[in-house]
């Protein structure tokens, strides 16, 4: 065994040129073309993956094949290194064939000398050959090889204990110990038994000598460090390939490794070589490499065999150069189209299967089923167009059968607003009107019986209306906000319906009427007017009182003192002919209230008339007249700026802002300016109209 390695020998053989085994052209067999039964099995594996994806006669056809002969070399590299295991022993020992060193750095520089040129010796190399015999079965993939024992050593070295830096003992660290004492806690020293007066006491830790056994070296004080070397061998494992060689042929080398490497070469016998501390084992084989030239159609392609078997490392993605025409159509055609272009075809057809189910389509089943003859990238975009075609498909058909059943669901509702079925069933009258639970399930179950109906019938029309267009379809259909709109649409328009028809859900149909000119002028019919009670007028009037200031007692509808005197208030505060002639008291107080009847009342310095309500004019009073005027002689200083005034109880309150200087309206040419107030009672806020205020006799007055 050379104790030198020649570095070129390590480089790879030129690999042998190119030999055509199989000239261009078709063929229908491969033993006629000088292939193995496993060419043959490549060939039929790329078949079976074009069978369903193209027409029979654009099958894969076989145009050629090239053989190459590669030389390849199988290196299995040992680095030898050394370690020590150490044997720590307390005290100072002096060790019988063993190697003294003085200090640590001594210790380290003697082993890395020594052992370094033990490591790289000849002799460690053979005998690491010898323990590994064969490197196939000592050095198996993922194993370690066993250390051995260096020839040198070992070595041995005396240190001093780190705990009390060589002198055996440390100072005591027992509580408040001080030189092996500690104070006596008693009050009365002069009288202790215990330290007889003295105040101090042994310490019971040291007993008084004020230090104590180092505990880590037992009070020896000195360790001795023995270092025992051992030799390791760790192992590497590579191929030295040429840089020409085809990249299938690097991938099926790590696929197969070293310890499988005759079974894709001609391997030649193992040689052993040392080189500095490695030990290298090298087997070089050739490796044969045939190029099969194939054609699907018009388009070719090339595969990549290695070795007798015919491995191939990654078969060539043909199918989708052959299936891209398929895919653009798939993008172009309607959902029911693309489903039926798809179901030609076998790649295409497992996609299309997945997307009817509802499932994520298993790509990587769908790239073995076709012997990895097509890309995963491009099965998922055909997934992906056809995910899409079924969602525009889906959607369409429920927005088509859900407006359909809108349609059957109004008339549904129309039906149940017009047709009063209890009191037809049960003849009741407008003094007797049918049960109220009857005219409930009428008005309100059936509509709900409806709407339930129409969800169901409309899952299957979908489902059927799909499995009719697409073909197959298992998957539940995505209604989205289809069934919530309409049926809540639908009760809302029931709602409607009954409300405005009838009163209110569930009321009798007897006692309302059916305005049909109403309808037909396109306006909300009304119901037949009410009549109040006594009762009724009462509380109204009272209610209208309430809001003129006239009235402050409870709404109970009785005709007391209080109301009577309100009552009369009001009959001064009306013009006769502004009052029908019909209408009482109680009448004439609403109307008043809903200033459907102007009042009397002429308040031209308190800045309010006509264009402000009823109530206002009733409420504010002349005993507002004085901050009245001081809010409008601020805001005439300050144009633009509101002012506010305050009533003295606080229960009213104005804002007044003066807009500018204005034209007398009278052309008396007296000094005017136009304004706007806004009064809040507790009748609420009235904002009047933009008016205008003259200076007359010294005062300003409203002009109406």
């Amino acid at each position: 065994m050379p104790d030198c390695i020649d570095s070129d020998r390590l480089e790879p053989e030129p690999s042998s040129g190119p030999a055509i085994i199989a000239s261009p052209g078709p063929a229908r067999d491969s033993a006629d073309r000088g292939l193995t039964a496993a060419h043959g099995e490549v060939l039929l594996r790329l078949r079976r993956a074009a069978a369903g994806n193209t027409r029979p006669e654009d099958g894969v056809e076989l145009l050629g094949a090239v053989r190459r002969s590669v030389t390849v070399g199988a290196l299995l590299t040992l680095t030898i290194d050394w370690t020590t295991e150490v044997e720590i022993r307390t005290g100072a020992e002096m060790i019988r064939s063993a190697i003294h060193c003085r200090n640590t750095a001594e210790l380290n520089a003697t082993l890395a000398r020594e052992l370094d040129a033990e490591a790289a010796s000849l002799e460690t190399a053979h005998r690491l050959a010898a323990l590994i015999g064969s490197p196939e079965v000592a050095v198996a993939e993922g194993e370690e090889l066993p250390a051995i024992a260096a020839l040198r050593g070992p070595y041995y070295l005396h240190e001093p204990c780190p705990r009390c830096s060589g002198g055996g003992v440390r100072a005591c660290t027992g509580p408040d110990c001080r030189g092996g004492k500690v104070k006596c806690d008693h009050e009365n020293a002069a009288d202790c038994e215990a330290c007889g007066g003295r105040g101090a006491l042994r310490c019971p830790v040291c007993v008084g000598n004020g230090v104590v056994v180092c505990e880590q070296c037992g009070g020896v004080g000195q360790f001795t460090h023995i270092h025992r070397p051992r030799l390791t061998a760790r192992p590497s494992r590579g191929f030295a390939v040429p840089p020409e060689a085809p990249a299938a042929l690097r991938t099926v080398l790590e696929a197969v490794g070293i310890d499988r490497f005759d079974t894709i070469a001609e391997a030649e016998p193992l040689s052993v070589r040392h080189s500095g501390t490695q030990l290298l084992y090298e087997r070089r084989g050739i490796v044969p490499v045939v190029t099969l030239s194939c054609a699907c159609g018009t388009m070719p392609f090339e595969v990549e065999t290695v070795g007798p078997d015919a491995l191939v490392p990654a078969m060539p993605p043909f199918l989708d150069a052959a299936l891209a025409p398929v895919l653009a159509r798939l993008r172009a055609a309607t959902g029911p189209e693309a489903f039926a272009v798809a179901g030609a075809f076998r790649l295409t057809g497992m996609v299309a299967d997945a997307v009817r189910a509802g499932r994520e389509p298993d790509v990587e089943g769908i790239v073995a089923a076709h012997e990895g003859c097509v890309s995963p990238a491009f099965v998922a975009e055909v997934a992906a167009t056809l995910q899409t075609r079924f969602a525009e498909t889906s959607r369409a058909a429920v927005a088509r059968c859900w407006m359909a059943g809108a349609g059957a669901l109004a008339l549904v509702l129309l039906l149940v607003g017009a047709v009063d079925l209890p009191a037809l069933l049960t003849g009741a009258t407008a003094e007797d009107p049918a049960p109220l639970p009857l005219r409930l399930i009428w008005d309100l179950g059936v509509p709900v019986l409806a709407g339930l109906g129409l969800w169901l019938a409309v899952g299957g029309l979908l489902r059927r209306a799909l499995d009719l267009a697409l073909g197959g379809v298992t998957r539940a259909i995505p209604q989205g906000v289809w069934p919530a709109g309409v049926l809540g649409s639908a009760a809302l328009l029931l709602v409607g319906l009954l409300t405005i028809w009838h009163g209110a859900p569930g009321a009798s149909r007897l006692r309302h009427t059916l305005d049909l000119a109403a309808i037909a002028e396109t306006r909300p019919p009304l119901p037949m007017p009410h009549t109040p009670s006594a009762s009724e007028r009462v509380m109204a009037a009272q209610r209208a009182l309430a809001r003129l200031g006239r009235y402050d007692g409870a709404i109970d509808g009785k005709m007391g003192e209080a109301t009577k005197a309100g009552l009369a208030s009001l009959s001064t505060l009306t013009d006769a002919g502004d009052v029908d002639a019909n209408a009482d008291s109680l009448d004439l107080a609403v109307a008043i209230a809903a200033d459907r009847v102007p009042v009397n009342v002429q308040t031209p310095d308190l800045l309010i008339g006509k264009g402000w309500s009823n109530a206002t004019r009733l409420r504010v009073t002349p005993d507002d007249q004085a901050v009245i005027a001081g809010a409008f002689l601020s805001a005439l200083a300050a144009p633009g700026t509101a002012k506010d005034w305050t009533s003295g109880d606080g229960s009213r309150s104005g804002r007044i802002t003066v807009t500018g200087r204005v034209e007398d309206p009278k052309d008396k040419r007296r000094l005017c300016f136009g304004f706007t107030h806004v009064v809040t009672t507790p009748a609420g806020r009235d904002a009047g109209a933009p008016l205008t205020a003259c200076r007359t006799d010294g005062r300003w007055m409203l002009e109406e």
